[in-house]
C-alpha cells in the first residue's frame, strides 16, 4: 500500500511540476487594449522620429539606423500599418510585418542596412544615403512624422531633435543610439 501511495504521490508530483510555468514572468510589453495606442489619432504628437545616423567611419562599420521615441505616457504599437521610407514620394516603401511595443517614453530602433526583415528588430529594405535624404513613418496613408535630414558624409555623426520628441533639430557628434538626446 505504501509504494502505491508513493508512487501516486510521484505522478501528482510530475503533472504538477509537467503543467506549472516556474521563472516566467508576464509579458508587461504587451499590453491591454486599455493602455494600447494602435490609431492614427492616438499617435499622431506622440510618435517621433528622434534621432538618424546614416554613415559609420568605423569597421566594421555600423548599420544606419533611425531611433523612434515614444513620447506618450501609454505603449504604442507599430505593426503591419506602418511603413517606412527614404522618400516621402513613395510612403509604402517598407512595410513593418510584425508587432512590436514602444513602452511609454521609451526608444525603439529601425536598422536600415537593406537586409528587408522583421524579426526581433526591423531591418528595413533600404539604406540611408549619407549626403541627406527624407526618412518618413505612415500609419497607412497618413504620415506620423518625417525628416529632410542633412548631409552626414564626415561619418560617425547623428542627426537628432535637441529633446527628445521636441521641434528643435541638432547634429550629435556622439550619436545617442536608443538613448536619451536630452
Amino acid at each position: 500500500m505504501k509504494k502505491v501511495l508513493l508512487l501516486a504521490s510521484c505522478f501528482i508530483l510530475l503533472f504538477f511540476l509537467l503543467n506549472t510555468t516556474t521563472g516566467c514572468k508576464k509579458d508587461d510589453t504587451k499590453p491591454g487594449p486599455d493602455n494600447l495606442l494602435d490609431t492614427i489619432s492616438a499617435v499622431k504628437g506622440k510618435l517621433f522620429i528622434n534621432e538618424i545616423f546614416s554613415k559609420s567611419n568605423a569597421t566594421p562599420a555600423v548599420n544606419d539606423w533611425v531611433e523612434l521615441y515614444n513620447s506618450s505616457d501609454s505603449t504604442l504599437m507599430i505593426n503591419d500599418v506602418y511603413t517606412i521610407t527614404d522618400s516621402l514620394n513613395f510612403s509604402n516603401k517598407f512595410l513593418i510585418t510584425k508587432s512590436y511595443y514602444i513602452a511609454p517614453k521609451s526608444f525603439f530602433m529601425i536598422e536600415c542596412d537593406g537586409l528587408n526583415a522583421c524579426s526581433d528588430e526591423i531591418h528595413s529594405s533600404f539604406k540611408l544615403t549619407s549626403t541627406g535624404e527624407q526618412f518618413g513613418i505612415y500609419f497607412g496613408t497618413e504620415l506620423v512624422d518625417s525628416i529632410s535630414f542633412p548631409d552626414m558624409s564626415i561619418g560617425d555623426i547623428s542627426f537628432g531633435r535637441n529633446s527628445d520628441g521636441g521641434s528643435g533639430w541638432t547634429t550629435f557628434t556622439t550619436p545617442t543610439k536608443g538613448s536619451s538626446n536630452n
